[in-house]
């Protein structure tokens, strides 16, 4: 399957991604679950940003990430780990990594076609210590990166999906190899014309701009019809609220994903609420809540082209 868009509009995209959807008798979600203690950190796959955690130093909890697996075999998972600061609960201060601090992974699926067993467990991760102590019970575990301010490691993992998607960006070029500044520059344009559409809420421009990201989420979930038209909705109703207002963009960052192919704007701030998220964003009375919309979009560049195209 070739992920494009340029006939989309606001009145077929639902239609468009149902179409697109295909059924298995076994459907695996991969998800990962993990385990932070006493750090913040970013999680990968593929080079692909698939979740962030800036406000929970210790927390556990699982992520799906079957929108960043385009098919079957190994996938690199790659983890970047940040000090917690200031931990709001107790006052305590760490500008750098504890020697308890770690991250813990491990890898398991469900088939959504037999949502009654148990899910399967493979593989499993943690980040790299000496052991200082071990018991039948515990282990004492001295974390490599201790008295660091970042750190980052990765691993690989493998899965059997039975689809095989090729997005657009698969044999794009390497934004990394051009000169950041004119990278820059190319995506300011973008971001304007991104920004306007949304202002205008421009609904078949916001859907043409959105499919990418969305055809890939609704494949690799098996996503059905209703569900499908749902996630549209929620997004036409959030735009055409009243009080939707996109913010100018201010405190970017250029970076690139998926090993230069994709390049965008991210957010350069240590609020905790808008840290690892996309430049773009609109402020939103949603559901009787004051919150951040972001509008998360990535730019690649095809081959033997000089212009940037959405995904």
């Amino acid at each position: 399957m070739i992920i494009s868009g340029q006939d989309i509009s606001a009145q077929n995209i639902t239609d468009r991604l149902s179409r697109d959807v295909k059924f298995y008798s076994k459907e695996p979600v991969y998800k990962l679950s993990y385990e932070n203690y006493y750090c913040y950190f970013e999680l990968f796959v593929n080079d692909i940003l698939v979740f962030k955690d800036f406000e929970n130093p210790l927390a556990g909890s699982a992520v799906e990430i079957n929108h960043a697996v385009f098919k079957s075999g190994e996938q690199k998972i790659h983890y970047k780990m940040y000090p917690v600061g200031k931990v709001k609960a107790t006052g305590e201060v760490y500008d750098s990594f504890p020697d308890i601090a770690y991250l813990k992974f491990k890898l398991k699926s469900y088939d959504k076609k037999d949502l009654t067993a148990n899910d399967i467990v493979y593989t499993e991760y943690r980040t790299p210590g000496t052991i200082l102590e071990k018991t039948e019970y515990h282990e004492d575990i001295k974390f490599e990166g201790a008295g660091r301010t970042y750190y980052e490691g990765s691993f690989t993992i493998n899965v059997d999906v039975p689809y095989e998607l090729h997005p657009a960006f698969e044999d794009a070029q390497d934004l990394r190899k051009m000169d950041a500044k004119t990278v820059e520059s190319l995506l300011l344009q973008e971001y304007h014309k991104l920004r306007e559409s949304y202002q205008r809420k421009d609904l078949d421009q916001i859907a043409r701009a959105a499919y990418g990201t969305y055809q890939t989420q609704m494949v690799t979930e098996y996503a059905e019809r209703d569900l499908v038209r749902k996630a549209w909705e929620e997004i036409v109703d959030i735009v055409k609220t009243p009080s939707f207002e996109v913010q100018p963009l201010a405190q970017y960052k250029l970076c690139f994903f998926a090993d230069g192919r994709l390049a965008t704007l991210m957010l350069d701030t240590n609020d905790s609420k808008f840290r690892g998220n996309n430049a773009l964003w609109a402020k939103v009375n949603y559901k009787g809540a004051l919150r951040p919309f972001f509008i998360t979009r990535y730019f690649y560049m095809p081959k033997g082209q000089n212009e940037l195209q959405v995904y």
